[in-house]
């Protein structure tokens, strides 16, 4: 008997030790938010698609903080497509940084960003619901409905 049960426990480390984490990337947020101590504020910020027109990509700028921007979301920049090269970046909606006075600020990124059809402007809706359109001629943003302002 105590062969046995040494077989069975040498094949059930095994199998555990050639089992692969089947888990995806979202899966991983949900089981990791606990609210206990050291678990992140909030799950990693929407994956929301560029959108390529005329030549040039639009997406939102998760490197602002590197080009003169903040680093807490609300950014779109333009980016040349065929060379890769940055062309601007605008400051769709203000995320105000209350870190200095100890507060925690998670950000505020986009959720949607949609080409408007026979214009040249996007929609972009922000995580608490804000709609914002960009004139992209003008380079400018819009508060259009929904909170005009980002969550601190």
């Amino acid at each position: 008997m105590t062969g046995r049960f040494l077989a069975i426990l040498l094949l059930a480390c095994a199998a555990a030790a050639c089992a692969t984490d089947r888990t995806n990337h979202k899966e991983t947020l949900l089981m990791n938010d606990d609210d206990g101590p050291g678990a992140p504020s909030r799950g990693a910020p929407p994956v929301v698609a560029p959108i390529e027109n005329g030549g040039v990509r639009y997406q939102q700028d998760m490197d602002a903080g590197h080009h003169g921007g903040g680093g807490l979301g609300g950014y779109l920049t333009a980016v040349d497509a065929a060379s890769g090269k940055r062309l601007w970046m605008l400051k769709v909606y203000e995320v105000t940084d209350d870190s200095a006075a100890g507060v925690s600020t998670p950000g505020c990124y986009f959720r949607r960003m949609t080409l408007l059809a026979g214009k040249n402007a996007l929609e972009i809706e922000n995580e608490v619901g804000g709609v914002f359109r960009v004139d992209l001629a003008k380079r400018t943003s819009t508060w259009v409905s929904g909170p005009d302002f980002a969550p601190h």
